[in-house]
């Protein structure tokens, strides 16, 4: 978990309006750069996609949403 009482924390909160939300973005980054995170699925959400079935594409031209 990332030293929230660190000196990276103390720079940079003065220049941050939410302390709680540069907290989590602090711990995300510490993850991060430690190899904590599976890149492949950074959410850690279990998606199933039926390939035999073309993808449901919405939303404006140039601008495309996966469905899932």
């Amino acid at each position: 978990q990332a030293d929230s009482k660190g000196q990276a924390y103390e720079v940079v909160k003065a220049f941050y309006p939410d302390a709680v939300h540069l907290q989590f973005q602090m711990e995300d980054c510490h993850k991060m750069l430690t190899d904590q995170v599976d890149w492949a699925n950074p959410k850690g959400d279990q998606v199933r996609i039926d390939v035999s079935k073309p993808l449901p594409l919405i939303g404006p031209p140039g601008h495309v949403t996966i469905q899932v």
